[in-house]
């Protein structure tokens, strides 16, 4: 089986006055050529470091171990000149936030136009031409008048559309997606959500989608993964996901989802996520939390257990 990206027991710990941090704690798996995966789970269960692991975009304090083999290589085995020509160019980013992201005293067009300039080395026309080119993709009406203002004259939606061109114009065979659609109305969640699919389908790109929003992971994604207390708890593909959850944590996420029209009490974890400075060593992060906790689940560490090729659960109740 081959993978473009392939993550290998990734351990990404911090080292701060308090301790240290474990926001993610020995996760692997795999993405293939055009798969999109998406990355659910609480705030704080590691999800937007794991990326940030894989583009290196972490404070001298982090220290990463593991491997993450990206085409065939380790990443990990880099040094900062050999990253800057992968960031931006086979690997891509779209940061959580549109509003902070763009530099307010910059035109858009010299910002999107900047991978083009340092990655291809292509003349101020071509990439000119190019800029124009994506945002029209993008959904940017009148591209050419566009291309010469400044964020503040674009609306929020707007700026995630710059934010994905100026993530796309290098044509990266990976795409990072943090929280894509945050701060965005349902209407133009759902417009960023199919451009996205849209441009993956057209340049057979892949996607890792962060999301806490089960709704949005399960309108876009191949595969799911349900992260939590910095470690994978399960995954799955998105059908195997909604009708056949497995792990408590991933049947608590999913009931705790309003229905509309229903009468009923909203259903909620229990508890509060751990924090990651006093996560043990050995047990299952959620099984404080856990209503069918057994007494192994705090003192060993539960099995992987495959329940078809596709379908992962770590979980002591399915051994």
């Amino acid at each position: 089986m081959e993978y473009l990206l392939e993550i290998k027991n990734l351990k990404t710990h911090f080292n701060t006055k308090e301790g240290i941090v474990k926001a993610v704690n020995g996760i692997s798996y795999g993405l293939k050529k055009g798969e999109t995966v998406s990355i659910v789970g609480e705030s704080g269960s590691g999800k937007s470091v794991s990326v940030l692991s894989i583009m290196r975009l972490l404070p001298p304090y982090a220290k990463i171990n593991g491997e993450i083999i990206f085409k065939g290589e380790n990443l990990l085995t880099y040094d900062d000149k050999k990253m800057r020509k992968i960031r931006g160019n086979n690997i891509s980013m779209i940061f959580q936030d549109p509003m902070s992201s763009l530099n307010p005293t910059i035109k858009i067009g010299q910002q999107i136009m900047e991978p083009l300039l340092w990655h291809h080395k292509v003349s101020k026309n071509e990439a000119r031409h190019k800029t124009i080119q994506i945002l029209t993709e993008v959904g940017i009406p009148s591209a050419k008048e566009r291309f010469h203002q400044y964020p503040f004259e674009f609306s929020g939606g707007m700026r995630q559309r710059v934010m994905i061109a100026m993530a796309l114009i290098s044509e990266p065979d990976l795409l990072i997606a943090d929280e894509p659609t945050t701060s965005l109305d349902v209407t133009v969640q759902a417009q960023i959500l199919q451009l996205i699919r849209k441009i993956q389908e057209k340049r057979g790109t892949s996607v890792i989608l962060i999301t806490h929003n089960l709704a949005v992971a399960t309108m876009v994604s191949d595969y799911i993964i349900v992260m939590y207390g910095g470690r994978i708890v399960e995954k799955a593909t998105t059908e195997e996901f909604l009708k056949k959850p497995l792990h408590p944590y991933t049947l608590g996420l999913l009931n705790s989802i309003p229905i509309l029209k229903s009468k009923k009490s909203l259903n909620t974890i229990p508890g509060q996520p751990p924090n990651l400075r006093e996560l043990e060593e050995v047990g299952c992060p959620f099984a404080k939390r856990c209503g069918k906790k057994m007494s192994r689940c705090e003192e060993e560490n539960p099995p992987r257990i495959e329940l078809s090729d596709t379908h992962i659960v770590y979980c002591w109740l399915y051994e």
